[in-house]
């Protein structure tokens, strides 16, 4: 997405897949004392409202039929929700 004019959301996102309770760790120590800020940018990313160019100029980059298979390795997935 070279030469974009790309729209920066500042959100965190500390799902399972990426290291169950390590990914919450690292993060608590980066925002430690401003925990209140994130998590106000955090919600707020709900909110994003991407154009018609934004979604265009993503649809470029990453084609919606570009990826198949599976999200995570099937070994990964069985922790999901157990």
């Amino acid at each position: 997405m070279k030469n974009q004019n790309i729209r920066a959301e500042n959100f965190l996102d500390t799902a399972d897949m990426y290291g169950i309770g390590d990914n919450e760790e690292l993060i608590a120590k980066a925002i430690k004392g401003k925990r209140d800020k994130f998590v106000e940018q955090n919600a707020a990313a709900a909110e994003v409202v991407l154009s018609q160019e934004e979604l265009a100029a993503i649809e470029d980059v990453f084609p919606k039929d570009a990826v198949s298979g599976l999200r995570y390795p099937e070994a990964m997935m069985k922790s999901v929700n157990a």
